[in-house]
């Protein structure tokens, strides 16, 4: 009988699927309805915004960073490629008026190895504050 190497983690690699961006999808007070989209590591030329048949279409590709080889990542866990999302707009949306608006974000730390890990930390005038890229 084979001895065969059991990697838990093996199930979830094989079933990851397709990068699809989260959307929060909301109407104003003036009934203006606004799609926001996470769309980290993209530039404006990266996203494509179409709206055709009462239908917005967010189109792009999420590279991987340049300037790193495969050697150099010690774990890759975000999901790179390309994406396309669908909404339908609500009959009271005028397609001739929809705008896109780019909003460019920094998200990535570059950390130190000799800074603590400690989630919270006392600040100089005695107040407990959370740590940078820390939840709350």
């Amino acid at each position: 009988m084979a001895i065969v190497r059991f990697d838990p983690f093996g199930t979830f690699a094989a079933t990851r699927g397709p990068w699809i961006p989260a959307v929060d999808i909301y109407e104003t007070d003036a009934h203006d309805v606004i799609i926001k989209a996470e769309l980290p590591d993209m530039t404006r030329e990266d996203i494509e915004v179409t709206v055709e048949n009462d239908t917005l279409t967010l189109r792009g590709e999420r590279k991987m960073p340049e300037g790193i080889k495969d050697e150099q990542f010690r774990r890759v866990e975000r999901t790179y490629g390309a994406f396309t999302r669908s909404f339908t707009l609500p009959n009271t949306v005028d397609a001739a008026k929809v705008s896109a608006e780019y909003k460019h974000c920094r998200s990535a730390r570059k950390r130190s190895r000799a800074r603590s890990t400690s989630k919270s930390r006392r600040n100089q005038a005695g107040r407990w504050s959370r740590a940078a890229g820390s939840r709350r």
